[in-house]
């Protein structure tokens, strides 16, 4: 993430006075109202030191998280499957996409223009029972590509 040689561990929990203490955030089970009192951060744990590099100011939740380069800018940017792109040098929300990016997310290089698309499965009541989409980080936007 800031490119040391240490690794760092992103994930996002509930604010905690002691590292000891955080726990996943299962949002899943919450009803709306209770995720909103819910304070989650996203966070960068320096596994070497072992102390939380920086948090989020703002509240963010996620249950799957992908870090590279999205928009080809030379900086990485964290994403969360809940619609969240974030600058992983500067922590600021870059992109919120409102009804997130899908369950589980990726990256890849669909279309071939060197820049990563987002790819995020999603599950639906009918058929079919899981389709992905394809966001373009760079353009802050869905790309066509999914067939949707």
């Amino acid at each position: 993430i800031d490119d040391d040689p240490q690794l760092e561990l992103v994930f996002c929990a509930e604010e905690q006075a002691d590292i000891a203490g955080y726990r996943p955030i299962n949002n899943q089970q919450n009803s709306e109202d209770e995720r909103g009192a819910t304070l989650g951060r996203l966070m960068v744990f320096d596994c070497k030191s072992l102390f939380v590099e920086w948090r989020s100011e703002q509240g963010l939740w996620a249950q799957s998280i992908v870090v590279g380069d999205l928009d080809d800018d030379g900086i990485l940017e964290i994403a969360l499957n809940t619609g969240f792109i974030v600058d992983a040098t500067y922590q600021r929300v870059e992109w919120e996409f409102h009804g997130g990016f899908g369950e589980q997310i990726g990256y890849a290089d669909v279309d071939g223009d060197g820049i990563p698309e987002l790819i995020g499965e999603f599950r639906s009541t009918t058929r079919p029972r899981r389709f992905i989409r394809i966001f373009d980080v760079d353009l802050q936007s869905e790309s066509f590509l999914s067939g949707r």
